[in-house]
């Protein structure tokens, strides 16, 4: 254990003082082995085992105590490992690969991370490939270059299941007399009073539906039980601006469902006002605390916060998914109307959703508000 412990303090010591040196190629003669230490480097010494020693007590935790993290860094870590065992792959290969999938690898896209490195080639989307310059100190990444592959799970973009989504609260939260600016006010109700000049419009690939049709029945019937399904014809709503869906870890048992309005969000001016009150969390590592004081802080999250949020059918049309239905095939849902009998249509999520690009103006807004 002594050693394991001093093992450590190593790698660490060697790992900030690299970064506070600015990442040196070689290390300055103060900094080698052997250089005399100040008494202030003496007390940063202890101080940083007394951290390792906490840390090495700290009792074992489960996956499922990871939360949402627990997926990314099992998958990190499994790669970390590959590249490591990889005894060719050197320093100048790690970083001119990183800066590849750092700029070239599209994190939506259905092929992200089915091989990262190797002698295949990266996985991108077709909008990304070939558009973006790499850096002028960098060497362009030739895949010959690195001996093995390493897979890298996409962990960002994944399916959605119904059974993976908790769905138990509908919208019983009316946010309206609580948004107090006038230009969220309005365009909460209108979302096309945000719609930029057509002439200035990017050119954008279509959002993806990363769901079959027999989950999203499945979902659709989970919203309509609670009050939140919308429905709406197909003629009624631009293609382009119907959204996709995705899913993304929340924990070992259930995803956060994610709309995907790139088109519409990219055709809207972006707001925030509220949203600049939000406290970043790392600020918290900023407090100072005398030896005598201890903070106690709450981390719990409000459970499905967006779900509980009422909206008006525009904004509920601004939901719709983009996967036609036949009339017959929702007919049963108690939100359909006999005047679509024969007509496709798109089901719509009929509460705030994560992904709208004005939904955390609102929510905070309203949120900020009602507790003042």
């Amino acid at each position: 254990m002594l050693e394991t412990r001093a093992h450590c303090l190593q790698y660490v010591v060697v790992s900030l003082n690299w970064l506070n040196l600015g990442c040196p190629i070689s290390p300055p003669p103060s900094a080698c082995v052997g250089s005399h230490l100040s008494d202030g480097q003496h007390d940063m010494l202890e101080r940083l085992e007394g951290l390792i020693h906490h840390f090495w007590k700290a009792p074992d935790i489960s996956f499922d105590e990871l939360g949402r993290a627990a997926e990314k860094l099992a998958n990190l870590c499994n790669a970390s490992f590959d590249l490591s065992a990889v005894s060719e792959f050197d320093h100048q290969d790690l970083q001119n690969f990183l800066d590849v999938v750092s700029t070239k690898v599209d994190p939506y896209g259905p092929k992200y991370g089915k091989c990262v490195s190797g002698s295949c080639d990266i996985s991108c989307s077709s909008e990304h490939k070939g558009d973006t310059v790499p850096s002028p100190d960098v060497e362009p990444w030739q895949p010959e270059t690195l001996p093995a592959r390493v897979p890298l799970a996409n962990t960002v973009s994944k399916e959605v299941f119904a059974d993976r989504i908790k769905w138990k609260l509908g919208p019983l939260f009316d946010p309206l007399p609580f948004l107090s600016d006038p230009v969220v006010h309005s365009a909460f109700k209108r979302p096309d009073v945000l719609r930029t000049p057509e002439s200035g419009w990017p050119r954008m690939a279509r959002a993806q539906v990363r769901c079959k049709r027999s989950e999203l029945l499945q979902l659709a019937q989970k919203w309509d039980d609670l009050g939140a399904c919308r429905l709406v014809t197909c003629d009624s709503v631009r293609r382009d601006e119907a959204v996709g869906i995705f899913a993304i870890n929340k924990d070992q048992q259930y995803d956060h469902l994610i709309v995907n309005p790139i088109d519409i969000n990219s055709r809207q001016f972006s707001y925030t006002n509220f949203t600049k009150t939000l406290a970043p969390g790392a600020l918290i590592c900023l407090l100072r605390l005398e030896d005598h004081e201890n903070l106690v802080s709450s981390s719990d999250d409000l459970c499905e916060f967006y779900y509980t949020f009422k909206v008006s059918e525009d904004r509920a049309v601004r939901n719709a998914i983009g996967m036609a239905f036949d009339s017959s095939e929702i007919c049963h849902l108690k939100c359909f109307d006999s005047k679509w009998h024969g007509q496709k249509l798109y089901i719509c999520l009929g509460m705030l959703a994560m992904g709208d690009g004005l939904a955390v103006e609102i929510a905070q807004q309203s949120h900020f508000n009602l507790l003042q």
